[in-house]
C-alpha cells in the first residue's frame, strides 16, 4: 500500500471545510463553537478559600460548641467551609479543608486534646481544562455525519473513490478537516485561557486536542456505512457521548492508584489529562500517545471496511458494540445516582455520603433502567415480547427458585477479584454491590431494582445481543468492581432465561430468591441443602417430561 500522499489529503480536506463552513452556516458554526469555548476560557471563577474575606471571617455550621461560636470573626449558617458534627460515639468531629488556629485553640485543652492530621485529597479533580476538550469534540457531530453520510446521500463518494484518490487519503482527509477544527479550537481555548491567567500553562495542553481527534475517528468508522446525513448523526449520537463519559469515568476512578493504567486508557486517559488530574509531563504523554494510537487504528479500519457493506445484524462485532454501548448508556443511569454523593465527596463536601438517604439514589438508578426499556418497547413490534414479558413454563419456575437458593448460598457478589483498598473505590463497590439488598431500600425498592435489571439485560438487551454479551453488560454496569463474580451470577441468570423462553418472570424471582437470603446464607446451609437437591429432582424432572411431551407432538 503506497503512503497517502499529502496535497490529496488537505484537498479533501479543504473540501470538507468549503461544504461545511461557507455562508451563514459556517457562520452560525464558528459562532456556536465560539460562543461555548470563551467564556469557559475568558471567565474568572473565583473559589473563596477561608482567609479571602476581607474581615477574616470564618463560616461554620452544624453542631458548633460555644467556644468557637463565642470567637468575634467566627459566622454561623446553614452553609459552610467547616463542618462540626457528633461521630457514633459522641465524639466531635470538625472537617474542612483547612481549620484556622484560632478555632483550634479554642476547642484544645492544656494539653491540646485535639490532634490535627494533614490528609491529601482522596482524589484528584481535573480542572476546568477538562472542559476544553468535552466543548471541542461535541461541536464536530453535525460535521463528521455529513462527512460520509452527505457523500453518500449525494452520490459523490463514488466518484472520489473511483478518481486517482485511495480511500486512505479519503479518510485521512476528512479526519484532518474535523480533528483540525475541534482539536484546533480547544487548543486555542486553553491558549486564551493560560495567556489571561485562568489556568496555569502545563503539559496538559499535550492531549488536550487529542480527545476532539480521537472523537472524530471514531464518528467516522460508526458512520462508514451511513447512507446520509441523519444514519451518520444518529450513529455518533448514539455512541459516542456514552463512551465518552464512560472512559473518562474509569480513568478517573483509577488515577490515584494505577495512573498508568488510567492514562493509558484510550479517549478517557486523554480527557482526564487534558483535564490537569495528573502533575509532570510522563502521565500526560501516555494519555496522548495511546489515544493517538487508538486513533490511528479507527483511522485504518475505516479505510479498510469503507466500501465493504454493511455487517448483519447478527454478526459478532455488531453485536458486541451494540452491548457495549447499551452498558455504558445503563452505567451512566445506574452508577450516577448511587456514586455521586462519592464524588461529591471527594470534590470537597466528605460527610455528604453519611448524611444523603441511600434509597432514593436505588429509586432514581431503577427508574432510569425502566425509562431506557420503556424508550427501545416503544420502538417495537411486540413491546411485550421484547421486554421478555411473556408466559413461562412451568419448570423455568422451579428451576429460578433453584438457582436463588445457590446464588444465596455462594454469595457471589462478596467479591472474587482484588482491587485496590482505595477509601473512594470501596465506598463504590459497597454502594454498587448493596443496592439491591432489602436492608438498603426495603422489599419496595429491592422489587423496583430487581425487575428494572432484569427486565433491561435478561429481557431485550441478552434478546438482542445473545446471553454471553447480554451477560458482560450486566457485569460491568451492575458490579463494575467485582466483574467476575457478576458474570457468574448473570450467566446463571440468562440460563434461566433460556429455559424459560425468553421470559424474565423466571429471573426476577431467582433475583427475589437470592437477594433477601444473601445475609443468611451460612446459617440456612443444611435446609437449603435439602432444598437444592428437592428442587433440583424436580426441576429435572419437569424438563424431561416437558421435553417428551413435545416429542410426542
Amino acid at each position: 500500500m503506497n503512503a497517502p500522499r499529502l496535497a490529496r489529503v488537505l484537498a479533501i480536506a479543504r473540501r470538507d471545510w468549503v461544504q461545511e463552513l461557507r455562508g451563514r452556516r459556517g457562520a452560525l458554526f464558528g459562532g456556536i463553537t465560539a460562543f461555548l469555548l470563551l467564556p469557559v476560557a475568558a471567565v474568572r471563577m473565583n473559589v473563596p478559600s477561608l482567609t479571602d474575606h476581607p474581615a477574616r471571617q470564618v463560616v461554620v455550621t452544624g453542631e458548633v460548641p460555644e467556644a468557637v461560636r463565642d470567637l468575634p470573626n467566627v459566622v454561623v449558617r446553614d452553609r459552610a467551609q467547616i463542618l462540626f458534627h457528633r461521630a457514633s460515639d459522641g465524639a466531635l468531629l470538625v472537617r474542612g479543608q483547612e481549620v484556622p488556629p484560632e478555632i483550634r485553640k479554642a476547642l484544645d485543652d492544656d494539653p491540646p486534646a485535639v490532634q490535627v492530621s494533614h490528609t491529601s485529597p482522596r482524589q484528584h479533580m481535573p480542572g476546568r481544562s477538562i472542559l476544553f476538550a468535552l466543548i471541542s469534540a461535541s461541536v464536530l457531530t453535525g460535521a463528521v455525519s455529513e462527512s460520509i453520510g452527505g457523500e453518500r446521500s449525494r452520490r459523490t463518494l463514488q466518484a472520489l473513490l473511483s478518481a486517482a484518490i485511495t480511500r486512505e487519503e479519503v479518510v485521512l482527509g476528512k479526519w484532518l478537516a474535523w480533528a483540525s477544527y475541534g482539536g484546533g479550537a480547544g487548543l486555542l481555548a486553553g491558549l486564551l485561557a493560560v495567556a489571561l491567567g485562568r489556568v496555569p500553562a502545563g503539559w496538559w495542553l499535550l492531549p488536550l486536542p487529542m480527545v476532539a481527534a480521537s472523537m472524530v475517528a471514531l464518528a467516522l468508522f460508526l458512520s462508514r456505512h451511513a447512507t446520509d446525513v441523519v444514519g451518520g448523526a444518529t450513529v455518533s449520537l448514539r455512541y459516542l457521548p456514552a463512551l465518552l463519559a464512560f472512559t473518562g469515568l474509569v480513568s478517573w476512578l483509577f488515577a490515584d492508584q494505577h495512573p498508568v493504567f488510567a492514562a493509558a486508557l484510550p479517549i478517557g486517559g486523554a480527557l482526564m489529562a487534558a483535564g490537569a488530574t495528573w502533575p509532570g509531563a510522563t502521565l500526560s504523554a501516555i494519555a496522548a500517545a495511546s489515544t493517538g494510537a487508538f486513533t490511528a487504528g479507527a483511522l485504518a479500519l475505516t479505510a479498510r471496511y469503507l466500501e465493504q457493506p454493511p455487517e448483519p445484524p447478527d454478526s459478532l462485532w455488531r453485536r458486541t458494540r451494540e452491548s457495549l454501548a447499551i452498558a455504558a448508556i445503563a452505567a451512566v443511569a445506574w452508577w450516577a445516582p448511587l456514586t455521586a454523593p462519592i464524588l461529591w465527596g471527594a470534590a470537597g463536601n466528605p460527610v455528604i455520603t453519611d448524611r444523603l438517604p441511600r434509597a432514593p439514589a436505588v429509586w432514581a438508578g431503577a427508574v432510569a433502567l425502566l425509562l431506557l426499556s420503556l424508550v427501545h418497547a416503544g420502538r417495537a413490534r411486540e413491546p411485550a415480547v421484547e421486554l421478555g414479558l411473556v408466559r413461562a413454563p412451568g419448570q423455568a419456575w422451579a428451576f429460578a427458585v433453584v438457582v436463588g437458593l445457590v446464588l444465596a448460598i455462594s454469595a457471589p457478589m462478596a467479591g472474587l477479584v482484588p482491587l485496590p483498598h482505595a477509601l473512594l473505590l470501596s465506598d463504590a463497590r459497597f454502594r454498587l454491590g448493596a443496592a439491591v439488598e432489602p436492608t438498603w431500600v426495603g422489599p419496595a425498592g429491592l422489587v423496583v431494582a430487581v425487575v428494572a435489571q432484569e427486565i433491561l439485560f435478561r429481557g431485550w438487551v441478552q434478546r438482542r445481543v445473545g446471553p454471553a454479551l447480554g451477560t458482560l453488560a450486566f457485569a460491568l454496569v451492575v458490579s463494575p468492581l467485582e466483574p467476575l463474580s457478576a458474570f457468574v451470577a448473570g450467566a446463571a441468570l440468562a440460563s434461566v432465561t433460556r429455559l424459560a423462553r425468553g421470559s424474565v418472570g423466571p429471573a426476577i424471582l431467582a433475583r427475589l430468591v437470592w437477594a433477601p437470603l444473601v445475609a443468611l446464607a451460612p446459617s440456612i446451609a443444611p435446609v437449603t441443602a435439602l432444598l437444592l437437591g428437592g428442587g433440583t429432582a424436580a426441576a429435572l424432572w419437569g424438563t424431561a417430561r416437558y421435553r417428551s411431551k413435545t416429542t410426542e407432538r
